[in-house]
């Protein structure tokens, strides 16, 4: 049996299965029997724009009936797993794959230009898979066009198919095959020669000023071109399409140039005399808060020297060079920039970092500060996030036995830690309430939560921490513990998913557990989760869907987790989910 293959980077990933694709009318026949398709994985040796690929939209279309589509993840430029059902029987059916810059909500807009895949197969009854790579796009594309012109695919028999086949030139890539042309001439019964099929592709000339930064690779991030290391030079056989144009180094990995260029089938674009930046130092840690002290490095290309200042003024050539790290006690604005001899300087880097009081890591007035705080236990907002006809945000959630619960609002769903935070106040109906002034529609938000089995500590910071534990649950099975952000069980929208791989990275859902055991290097329970859980997303009454199906979960009570299905406003159903949150 054969597997479809979806490969767009050399790194071989395992993807949730996506098994609902929208069917857009499909024309059926009461005796048409019907197949699926699924996934599977290969390895490639061309490297695409992988930091831009995030999901990709898989579709089947054929003779008489409409494409039938699925969404799904990319993760290292890779699928796999993804089955597209109820697909009609029958001969020539086109697979398509769509790199986009986004995992789902996929638009024309997000596609990647020149990075489409096809192939074409057979269905039959039962189980189908088959291989979709570079060397099956050609082909691919050659029976989309005819699709497009109307053409009865389907009727092609496997001699003309392979006839299709004899003439595309297999040493050159799928993305400089005239498909089209091929096409038109396969429909009026007038082919031609393999070589009349063969696109130029774009070509890029470039210089670099200067000769003694020449340890490099230069590299066009489309699917057919190839790496050069000439310090002047000429990069032929490009695929048409929008992509970045890079000169990286080869000892250090930094990119000393990089340019977006869109290039079309048969041009020459001339960049140039290139003028190379010293690549910009980095500032670090990413976390910009700290309890007391806080140790701040910055890393550099090699032959670089770096300036920096520490009370928020622009550094020059005449501020400190930095040449170790060093510590900082309270709140401090670091700047840097670097500096190659025959270089460009690079630009400066800036990162701020504050002491964090937890709870009330937000502005005094305007957007985001507090309104009325003093009053927050004793009003009657509902329950969830809302926003109200001043533009504020009102934010409740119910617990009996939390001793503490904070509300953290963020800036981005993954990768930073929360940009502000708040205290919430309890009710006498156990309520937790805030109010905050100026919350725009969209916001991200989630909670820690504290209680008999983890007290607050004020030594308690993000990050891992262990300050306040107690142990895991106690006599009366509370699971409270403030390195697992938790999301909203009202919640209209949520982030993403908590096992989406394009998140978790090298980690997985084991984060959410707890208990003593290790995990990835840290102590299981103590592993915070805030730079990767779902968040919950504010979204204003009048903008809710009414069809969307979401679930959500929270500790309720410490006890057990409540679970929201907010389709059409159905009542939430609360599930004791006890078991799940021992240790894993």
């Amino acid at each position: 049996m054969k597997k479809i293959i979806l490969p767009f980077i050399f790194i071989v990933l395992m993807i949730a299965s996506c098994e609902n694709p929208s069917t857009q009318n499909v024309i059926m026949k009461p005796t048409e029997t019907f197949g699926s398709l699924t996934i599977g994985e290969e390895n490639t040796s061309r490297k695409l724009q992988i930091e831009k690929i995030l999901g990709a939209k898989v579709s089947v279309s054929g003779e008489k009936f409409a494409p039938l589509s699925t969404e799904t993840t990319i993760k290292d430029g890779k699928v796999t797993g993804v089955t597209i059902q109820h697909i009609p029987t029958g001969k020539n059916r086109i697979i398509t794959v769509q790199a986009a810059k986004k995992s789902s909500g996929i638009t024309d807009e997000d596609f990647i230009d020149g990075v489409v895949m096809r192939a074409v197969t057979d269905i039959n009854t039962g189980n189908n898979s088959v291989d979709v790579n570079w060397a099956s796009t050609a082909l691919g594309n050659v029976f989309y066009e005819l699709l497009q012109l109307s053409y009865d695919i389907s009727s092609i028999t496997a001699e003309n198919k392979e006839a299709l086949a004899e003439h595309i030139d297999s040493t050159v890539h799928a993305t400089l095959i005239d498909t089209k042309t091929l096409a038109d001439d396969f429909k009026a019964g007038e082919l031609k020669e393999k070589s009349d099929y063969v696109l130029n592709g774009a070509t890029v000339k470039f210089k670099v000023a200067g000769d003694n930064y020449n340890n490099y690779t230069v590299i066009i991030t489309d699917p057919a071109s190839k790496e050069s290391k000439v310090s002047a030079g000429t990069i032929t056989s490009i695929t048409a399409g929008k992509w970045d144009f890079i000169i990286k180094s080869i000892d250090t990995g930094f990119d000393w140039y990089k340019k977006e260029i869109t290039v079309t089938e048969g041009q020459t674009l001339d960049l140039g005399t290139l003028n190379f930046d010293t690549p910009q130092p980095k500032i670090l840690p990413n976390t910009i808060y700290f309890a007391d002290s806080l140790e701040i490095s910055i890393e550099s290309e090699a032959g670089s020297t770096v300036y920096y200042t520490i009370d928020g003024s622009e550094p020059t050539t005449e501020s400190p060079k930095y040449s170790e790290a060093f510590k900082i006690t309270k709140n401090t604005t670091v700047k840097a920039f670097a500096v190659i001899e025959g270089l460009n300087p690079s630009a400066v880097v800036t990162k701020e970092y504050t002491i964090s009081k937890l709870g009330f890591n937000y502005p005094e007035s305007g957007n985001y500060s507090p309104v009325n705080k003093a009053n927050w236990a004793n009003e009657s907002y509902k329950l969830g996030a809302d926003i109200d006809t001043d533009g504020n945000g009102t934010f409740a959630v119910y617990s009996k036995n939390a001793s503490k619960i904070l509300l953290e609002i963020y800036e981005n769903a993954a990768g930073e830690d929360a940009k502000y935070d708040y205290w919430m106040e309890k009710g006498s109906d156990n309520i937790w309430r805030a109010k905050i002034a100026g919350i725009p529609n969209g916001t991200l938000y989630a909670f820690r939560a504290w209680g008999l089995n983890w007290k607050y500590s004020e030594e308690w910071n993000r990050g891992n921490s262990n300050e306040g534990f107690l142990k895991d649950y106690d006599a009366a099975g509370n699971r409270f513990n403030p390195n697992k952000v938790l999301f909203d069980p009202y919640a209209k929208e949520i982030s993403h998913d908590k096992s989406n791989p394009t998140i978790l990275g090298s980690f997985d859902g084991g984060m959410y557990g707890t208990g003593s055991e290790t995990y990835k290097g840290t102590v299981r329970r103590n592993f915070d989760t805030g730079k990767y859980a779902p968040k919950s997303v504010e979204v204003a009454e009048s903008l809710a869907s009414d069809t969307s199906v979401i679930n959500t979960r929270i500790i309720n009570d410490g006890t057990d987790v409540s679970f929201v299905n907010e389709y059409k406003k159905e009542e939430p159903v609360v599930v004791d989910f006890s078991k799940f949150l021992t240790t894993r």
